[in-house]
């Protein structure tokens, strides 16, 4: 537990999940990850919670205004729920009692909080989770609010994103009713004999492959949960 607890008026009221994960021959694998230097370390599959202040987290990026809570799932297996729309077999759960859940962030005391419970790994604990890949389904709402807030914040979609973006699937119980839904954005990046290294640029052509390629599959957290006291 890294928190440091400042939880100086920070108001949580909005939570996201990213996951990663390395994939070979469309197997769910431990990856490394090497640095400029050529140091390697270990680059296992996650899972995380980003509870914030979506005022002054999204603001700084600073997370003094955050809590997050990640864990290992090494022993994540294939599970396709109902609603996945994704690519045939990318679909995965794990046991959230077996995670060794680690906290970080100023902001976890008030995270607690908001969620009426001691720690947020008791929270983690509590839900059953999952995650997903899948292609990016233009036809889709994901994929309006995707473009226009990308191309809304100063970027390019059609120059930096298009062509390169995946939708992630999120699987949880937390608002009292197992679902899947696209919450995620996700991006590929390649690996060499299972090592994922600093200068790997993403993958182009996600968007639309059939079967996914292999490589660290990453899920950044886009649609949300508001929280309330």
């Amino acid at each position: 537990d890294t928190d440091t607890d400042t939880d100086t008026d920070v108001s949580i009221d909005f939570v996201t999940f990213d996951w990663g994960a390395a994939f070979a021959d469309g197997v769910l694998i431990d990856a490394e990850y090497m640095d400029e230097s050529g140091v390697l370390t270990e680059l296992p599959p996650f899972f995380a919670g980003i509870f914030s202040d979506s005022v002054l987290y999204y603001a700084t990026s600073d997370t003094e205004y955050a809590c997050i809570v990640e864990g290992r799932i090494s022993d994540a297996f294939a599970h396709e729920p109902d609603g996945f729309e994704g690519w045939d077999g990318m679909a995965y759960t794990f046991v959230s009692t077996e995670v060794e859940w680690l906290l970080y962030g100023g902001a976890c005391d008030a995270a607690a909080d908001v969620m009426g419970v001691s720690s947020l790994v008791d929270f983690m604990e509590m839900a059953t989770w999952g995650f997903g890949y899948g292609p990016l389904d233009e036809s889709s709402e994901f994929y309006t609010t995707l473009t226009e807030a990308v191309d809304a914040s100063g970027g390019d979609w059609d120059a930096d994103w298009e062509g390169m973006v995946g939708m992630g699937y999120l699987f949880t119980d937390i608002t009292g009713t197992a679902v899947s839904t696209a919450a995620d954005y996700t991006m590929v990046y390649p690996m060499e004999d299972g090592i994922l290294s600093w200068d790997a640029e993403i993958i182009d052509g996600v968007s639309h492959a059939e079967p996914p390629p292999d490589g660290w599959h990453r899920a950044r957290g886009y649609y949300g949960y508001r929280l309330s006291r």
